[in-house]
Parts: C-alpha cells; sequence; structure tokens
C-alpha cells in the first residue's frame, strides 16, 4: 500500500472473461464442422483459422523486446485449458459449504434429536461439536503432513494437492450421505396415518390448574401442572 505510488499500473486492454469465452465458443464451433482437423486437445480447435502474420496480439508482441518464438494467442489457449481444469474440480465446491455451512443450524437440530451419551458421566453437546471440529482440524495438519502422506507416497502413490482434493471431497461427500440416512431413519418426527390424530400437550402453568380432556374411546384424563401427556387416537373429535 505504502510503496503503490512507484508501481506502473496499465490499464486493462480487454476484458478477460469476454476472452475466455470466445475461445471456448469458437473451439465448441470448430470442433463440430465435418473438415475440422483431428487436435489433442479439444480447446486446440480454437486455432483452426489462427495465423501469428495477421492476428494483432501476436504482431504486437514481436515489437516487444522480450519476445519469444511462443505463439500469444496458443499460450492462451493453454491458460483456458489449466482453467477449465480447474473449473471442473471445483464444481462441487458450492454444494459442499452448502451442506457444511448447516453445522450451525441443520445439524445442531438433528443432533439435539439423537443421543448425545458417550459415556456414563460424559455427553458430547450439539453445540460443542462445532468447537471439537475447530480441534480435530488442529490435530489432524501434523498426523497427515507427517504419517499420512509420507505413508501413501512410500506405498508408489503420489500425493498431489489435486488429489487430496479430490480424497477428501469424495470423504465428505460420503460424511453427508451418512448423515442424511441417520436423519430420515432415526431423527425425523413420525408422521401419523390418515385416520390417526397425534396431540401432545405441556400444562405449564404455575398455580393449581388441571387440564381435563375427555376424548371419546378414552376415559377422562387429568392434566395436573408441569407434565406432559401424549395421545395417540383413531377419531376425528374430541374435546377438552
Amino acid at each position: 500500500m505504502i510503496g503503490s505510488f512507484a508501481y506502473k499500473k496499465y490499464p486493462p486492454k480487454e476484458n478477460v472473461i469476454f476472452r475466455v469465452a470466445k475461445t471456448i465458443k469458437t473451439a465448441f464451433v470448430n470442433k463440430h464442422q465435418k473438415d475440422a482437423p483431428k487436435r489433442a486437445h479439444w480447446l486446440d480447435h480454437s486455432l483452426n483459422k489462427h495465423s501469428c502474420a495477421t492476428n494483432e496480439k501476436c504482431m504486437d508482441a514481436q515489437t516487444k523486446p522480450f519476445y519469444t518464438s511462443l505463439c500469444v494467442e496458443s499460450k492462451f489457449v493453454d491458460d483456458v485449458k489449466s482453467l477449465v481444469r480447474v473449473l471442473i474440480m471445483m464444481l462441487p465446491v458450492p454444494f459442499f459449504w452448502s451442506l457444511y455451512d448447516q453445522q450451525g443450524s441443520r445439524w445442531v437440530i438433528q443432533a439435539v434429536a439423537m443421543d448425545a451419551q458417550i459415556t456414563e458421566n460424559f455427553a458430547l453437546l450439539p453445540d460443542q461439536m462445532a468447537t471439537l471440529n475447530a480441534i480435530l482440524i488442529m490435530a489432524f495438519i501434523p498426523i497427515f503432513q507427517f504419517l499420512i502422506y509420507p505413508g501413501v507416497e512410500k506405498m508408489g502413490i503420489r500425493t498431489y494437492y489435486l488429489r487430496r482434493m479430490v480424497v477428501g471431497g469424495f470423504l465428505a461427500a460420503m460424511a453427508f450421505v451418512i448423515s442424511g440416512f441417520v436423519q430420515v431413519g432415526q431423527t425425523l418426527p413420525d408422521i401419523p396415518k390418515n385416520d390417526i390424530a397425534f396431540v401432545s400437550l405441556i400444562n405449564s402453568y404455575g398455580s393449581d390448574c388441571n387440564v381435563a380432556f375427555n376424548i371419546p374411546g378414552i376415559s377422562q384424563t387429568i392434566l395436573p401442572k408441569n407434565t406432559v401427556i401424549f395421545f395417540l387416537f383413531k377419531t376425528k373429535t374430541f374435546f377438552f
């Protein structure tokens, strides 16, 4: 920030996003032409009609003192190839974060409906998982750097950064699937059938106040204060 006044700031000459989109469109159209030559990569078809002798960017690059024999458009196509590879890998990232951010909302509600008792004297509360997650991250960093990754490479498998991200994404996807099965199988409320009614009432009135129920087919029931009662019956009318 302090030394920014000494920088040479060149204004942008073109919109790079539009140029990338144009390159992809040209490659797609040229690839599906009948007389299209075979290329190693489908994006190389954007250079089918390219000529450095007539291209303005290539001609301008030839006048630079640091000019090399590399084609400017060909180099840009190589950059677009790298961009496409990264985009394909990053496509699941928005879905991952949309699910991961449910740690503070939906997953906490799901954990409340589950049994969090680990031992007789210890229970893991749902809101403590966020703290435990940060602790596990700090603990697993040295474990993976000094044990897991070196062990995998000794087996002859190179652990590139992209491979680590892919494996981590698959493990995260499995965790989300398991969480979904737990949600459906254990923590969702039971939905009554068409001819069954389910009523739950709580009498938390502070003084001596009782609630009387008169339901057809069920004897009269008194609900004292600070108690909870559940009814499951097959009838369409009840009074209380």
